[in-house]
């Protein structure tokens, strides 16, 4: 369990650094925590390449790390073993994020939509979230009196 928290805490702390609100990664990792070790443990993926997952939209399209996104997907039902996505599920998972909106998952279900394996379905939504959670970062840090500790 100390490994977890201490791999969960590197994780959150690499993903400040890539813009993403820090509430929301904070979030994040409560949702992905409890499955972090065994995604990790049925992927194989690399562990460098695992904690890069979540703090760079700019990373290889190798099987064992899209896995490990599609496993994040999984286990919340947002990814369904037919090889679909719940546009509800994901929905929902992104709107308990602070900044979360629904023209997040609906902007990175469009971009995955022709996409038929489901590893690489679920990792380039992934990515996109990743990407538009630090565009939203940005866009907070630009307007006057607004932090992202606001909603």
């Amino acid at each position: 369990m100390k490994l977890l928290s201490t791999t969960v805490i590197f994780i959150l702390m690499s993903n400040a650094l890539a813009g993403v609100p820090p509430e929301s990664i904070i979030a994040w990792g409560r949702h992905v925590g409890p499955y972090y070790l065994e995604c990790h443990i049925v992927t194989g993926v690399d562990p460098v390449l695992a904690r890069e997952l979540l703090s760079s939209a700019d990373l290889p399209n190798n099987l064992p790390l899209t896995c490990f996104s599609e496993c994040f997907f999984s286990k919340p039902g947002i990814s369904k073993s037919d090889g679909s996505v719940s546009k509800l599920n994901i929905v929902k998972s992104v709107l308990t994020l602070p900044h979360g909106t629904e023209e997040i998952p609906q902007k990175c279900l469009d971009k995955a939509n022709d996409i038929t394996h489901l590893c690489e379905k679920a990792h380039v939504i992934y990515l996109c979230a990743v990407e538009m959670f630090s565009k939203t970062n940005i866009l907070y840090s630009r307007i006057p009196n607004c932090s992202s500790n606001k909603d």
